[in-house]
């Protein structure tokens, strides 16, 4: 029993050397002292995104949750944040662009924040829709929070 406890403690991930007082070996035991965090704005990125419907720029019901975790993530974080505005490739090139930017607005308005804007209208998918796909084409349609 008392080899299997030691080896035990001997496996663990994050160690610290402690003497006992039955023992002057060193035993390894699990460090339980949080991590320390180091905040770095190069390493700071929010993944999920507002989508939006085919031509609107008004926020859809079902995002406000994402709106609700976009706003305290920009709150918690001390960086620099941008709004980018994306479409789908149905639509001439400027209207799309245009597009872009009122879903960013919108976005801006849900968050009561002025957050800098940039539209990329179609130029920059992240799925490429080869033929009409309504779930490729929706992917596309979003803002997204980059931090600058």
């Amino acid at each position: 029993m008392k080899y299997l406890i030691l080896f035990l403690l001997l496996i663990s991930c994050s160690k610290r050397s402690v003497k006992t007082e039955s023992d002057t070996l060193p035993v390894s035991i699990p460090d339980t002292t949080p991590p320390v965090v180091k905040e770095s704005v190069e390493k700071l990125e929010y993944t999920d995104c507002i989508y939006f419907d085919f031509d609107k720029s008004n926020i859809r019901f079902d995002q406000f949750g994402n709106i609700a975790d976009m706003e305290k993530f920009i709150k918690d974080n001390k960086a620099k944040f941008m709004l980018y505005g994306h479409t789908d490739t149905i639509g001439t090139v400027k209207y799309n662009h245009d597009l872009g930017f009122k879903r960013c607005e919108a976005v801006n308005k849900a968050l009561g924040m002025n957050l800098p804007i940039k539209s990329f209208g179609e130029m920059n998918p992240v799925l490429n829709c080869s033929k009409y796909d309504e779930f490729c084409h929706a992917n596309n349609r979003r803002v997204e929070l980059i931090v600058k």
